[in-house]
């Protein structure tokens, strides 16, 4: 695991304490090889760290593009929150994620 992918990992393991947790210039790197009938290595499928307890918000990305900023939330806030990833906002570029988080009633 590269070395910033493990700090990430660790972050969100022991940030049990965390609702919302930011980061600019995340680790971003190989997660999968996808198959590919026309290139038999397969096509790599780059993502950022994952973890079952948070949910990942980041801006869509083309092939190419670096991801350079996410907001994880911790999935337990959405039972009482509604988490919104807002990708249409003026704001919301690659460096920075726009979220809005409203009581859910």
């Amino acid at each position: 695991m590269h070395r910033s992918n493990a700090r990430t990992h660790s972050t969100l393991e022991n940030g049990s304490e965390f609702e919302i947790i930011l980061i600019q210039e995340p680790w971003f790197d190989v997660v999968a090889t996808l198959r590919s009938d026309t290139d038999p290595t397969g096509v790599s499928q780059l993502g950022v760290a994952m973890h079952l307890e948070w949910d990942a918000h980041l801006l869509k990305h083309r092939n190419g593009n670096t991801c350079k900023a996410i907001a994880y939330t911790k999935k337990g806030l959405q039972r009482s929150h509604i988490v919104d990833n807002v990708l249409n906002h003026p704001l919301a570029n690659p460096n920075s994620i726009i979220i809005d988080v409203k009581e859910d009633d």
